[in-house]
């Protein structure tokens, strides 16, 4: 799938929480020769969780170094992290309201001129 939807063979980066919920699919890439990058931050609980746990707010505000990263990137991305803080990212890349996305959901999405293209 990944491969069919990089162009001319480009460079793609996988990042992931640090946590074991994505080593399944992160292993089968790495051995597939996709640099790796895990981030703390894509993972499911926050490390500032209040009691109620995190609102969609708390989550982007998060992920911001991640979404300054992503607009950094120079590479293609593929990004696997759990459905509440993908979710959240879709969320907010999209200005949209959070809607759930179903497990093994794969988006993507291609910059535009002042916009965003999703499929």
């Amino acid at each position: 799938l990944l491969e069919a939807q990089v162009p001319n063979k480009e460079e793609v980066t996988i990042w992931s929480a640090n946590d074991s919920a994505d080593a399944d699919t992160v292993t089968q890439l790495q051995k597939a020769g996709y640099p790796h990058v895990s981030w703390r931050y894509l993972d499911q609980c926050g490390f500032s969780v209040a009691e109620q746990g995190e609102t969609y707010e708390d989550i982007i505000e998060r992920l911001e170094p991640i979404i300054f990263e992503i607009e950094r990137c120079p590479t293609h991305l593929m990004i696997c992290g759990h459905g509440t803080v993908m979710t959240a990212l879709h969320s907010y890349l999209g200005e949209c309201a959070p809607t759930h996305l179903a497990p093994c959901t794969v988006v993507k999405i291609q910059p535009r001129a002042y916009d965003l293209d999703w499929e």
